[in-house]
């Protein structure tokens, strides 16, 4: 790969995340996190980045760095930010000149955005990773291969209507048919239809907003509005389940690290750092998407309110009334209406509440 700076961005953010890892192949690339919350990440990123730029000896042999999950390129950066993004531009000048390889993968991103334009200009490649329905199918090929499952024609068609456009959702049901199938590699339609989510319908996130903003009204009209729409009872259960255990997981950092036994979203990052010290917290370890040190910073914020609203013996009782909840739902979903599917929801807030 060539010195310079390299840009890959898109609507979807797994799949640029996999484009990346592809152009960077068996490079010892340093990775560095492009999630900055602040004009001060931003400054200590423009800071790293030019550390790893003028040592390349570190990572052997003309030198490769990753800037992963570049979010400051999706919103209007504060004077003091945009200062610290000049910098940034002028290290990546700094790379070309030196052969050092720096990839920069971003999603969402603002194209309207003066920081994208001078970022874009300066760059040596620019690629727009395809999304929709052909980066679906691209994400659903690359998936299959990893996880080793083969499709038959009808489980094949089947999966991409119930995927839709999305190829995070590719990725997520293709993990969840492979545990489901155990040892058995070969997928047919009836495999799918058992397990995998409908996800070419609304927004299951606004349900669980609401749930955890303790709002009823607002509750009831979401989950209406998603079941109408076709969304399936089982997508809202796992968004549920996602959100609890790591609201549970902030609910013990912020035990452990807080003598008033909460933290704001200016200290969550420090939190987190000294949670993480500590062997004795029974935290889940490295990358997965109910482990609170890898989940992106801003969607921790949000959670940090539900963690203010709700005791943690409440998420507890929340968790064990979900498990149970889906344990009913894997076996009679499809025999579900939509009243019926609002109503199992609404037993469970009015439990809590």
């Amino acid at each position: 790969m060539d010195g310079g700076a390299h840009l890959l961005c898109g609507d979807d953010d797994v799949l640029v995340g996999r484009r990346a890892e592809e152009l960077i192949g068996d490079c010892q690339a340093e990775i560095l996190s492009g999630r900055v919350l602040s004009a001060k990440d931003m400054k200590n990123l423009a800071a790293a980045l030019r550390e790893a730029v003028m040592t390349p000896s570190l990572f052997g042999g003309s030198g490769c760095v990753w800037v992963r999950s570049a979010i400051f390129l999706g919103c209007a950066l504060c004077a003091e930010a945009a200062a610290q993004f000049e910098k940034i531009c002028e290290t990546l000048k700094l790379a070309r000149d030196l052969g050092v390889a720096v990839v920069l993968s971003a999603s969402p991103v603002d194209r309207r955005l003066r920081t994208f334009k001078m970022l874009k200009a300066i760059c040596r490649t620019a690629v727009e990773v395809v999304g929709g329905q052909e980066g679906a199918e691209i994400a659903f090929a690359d998936g299959a291969r990893h996880f080793g499952l083969q499709f038959d024609f009808h489980g094949r068609r089947l999966f991409l209507e119930k995927i839709g456009q999305c190829a995070r959702n590719a990725y997520v049901e293709l993990e969840k048919l492979d545990i489901y199938l155990g040892e058995r590699r070969i997928v047919c339609a009836e495999d799918v239809a058992a397990v995998v989510c409908e996800s070419n319908c609304d927004n299951f996130f606004e349900p669980v907003d609401a749930f955890y903003g303790r709002d009823l009204p607002e509750f009831e009209a979401a989950l209406r509005k998603f079941f109408g729409g076709g969304g399936e009872l089982r997508a809202v259960l796992a968004a549920l389940q996602s959100r609890n255990r790591v609201a549970m997981q902030l609910k013990a950092v912020a035990a452990v690290t807080s003598s008033r036994g909460r933290i704001s979203p200016h200290e969550l990052a420090g939190a987190l750092d000294r949670a993480k010290k500590m062997q004795s917290l029974p935290l889940p370890n490295g990358a997965d998407f109910a482990d609170v040190f890898s989940q992106n910073r801003w969607y921790l914020c949000r959670v940090l309110d539900s963690v203010e609203r709700f005791s943690l013996a409440e998420l507890l009782r929340i968790q064990i009334a979900l498990r149970k909840l889906f344990s009913d739902a894997i076996v009679h979903w499809q025999e579900l209406s939509t009243d019926r599917s609002v109503g199992c929801f609404l037993e469970l807030f009015h439990a809590i509440n």
